[in-house]
């Protein structure tokens, strides 16, 4: 298991092959999502609908569109709960509506809701979640789209990968772009094949993911 700020991801590569064949490249690397000051206009509607307060905002997102690839459920609301008692946030489940019995298997897992936490799985566009995440203070993602949408606003996000290769997904944003990723020695990746190897996303511990946060210091103790 290690963590990353820097990879050399392909677009970057292929951009470089340019420059040195003597095309011109302006710009920088990384990415832009970009949204409508209305999408910010209904995010801010629902934070406040819900009593949350950007200033203490971490959003979770536990899909992803290839089930090899999520992190387990047991381990974001473990996440989440130590989160909420070491630093005192308030935490907002993403994803889309086919996300929602997973967001529900991390909230209940037979106790009661807490006000500190909601599910907006499947209440935002694409856009209104770029606007989400923009207020957010830290994004904790699998591998899967809306990583690369809470990079692409400047939010500071962890990503969590395993089975794909980083070179060729990781995020690159304005914000802190930190990777931890998990492979068997000498695994080639990306994996491929008809038997998936496990246990494979479960070996990223949560204590690593919290270690990341604190020496990174990605969120300020109350």
């Amino acid at each position: 298991c290690f963590y990353s700020f820097f990879v050399l991801r392909f677009f970057q590569y292929f951009l470089d092959l340019l420059r040195q064949a003597g095309l011109k490249v302006s710009g920088s690397y990384e990415y832009e999502f970009h949204y409508f000051p209305e999408d910010g206009e209904k995010v801010d509607s629902l934070l406040r609908e819900h009593a949350l307060d950007p200033a203490r905002l971490v959003a979770i997102n536990p899909g992803a569109n290839w089930t090899p690839k999520r992190w387990p459920p047991e381990n974001f609301r473990h996440l989440m709960d130590r989160l909420i008692a070491s630093y005192g946030v308030q935490i907002v489940i993403t994803g889309s509506g086919e996300d929602a019995p997973l967001a529900e298997m991390i909230l209940n897992h037979g106790r009661p809701a807490r006000p500190s936490v909601i599910s907006l799985c499947g209440k935002t566009t694409l856009r209104e979640l770029g606007a989400l995440f923009a207020k957010c203070r830290l994004i904790v993602s699998n591998d899967t789209g809306p990583l690369h949408i809470a990079a692409g606003v400047g939010a500071n996000v962890v990503g969590l990968i395993g089975p794909t290769a980083p070179w060729e997904t990781a995020p690159l944003g304005r914000g802190r772009n930190i990777l931890i990723h998990y492979a068997p020695n000498e695994m080639a990746l990306p994996w491929k094949g008809k038997r998936f190897p496990t246990p494979w996303m479960e070996l990223i511990s949560v204590d690593s993911v919290l270690e990341v946060i604190e020496k990174e210091k990605l969120l300020c103790h109350p």
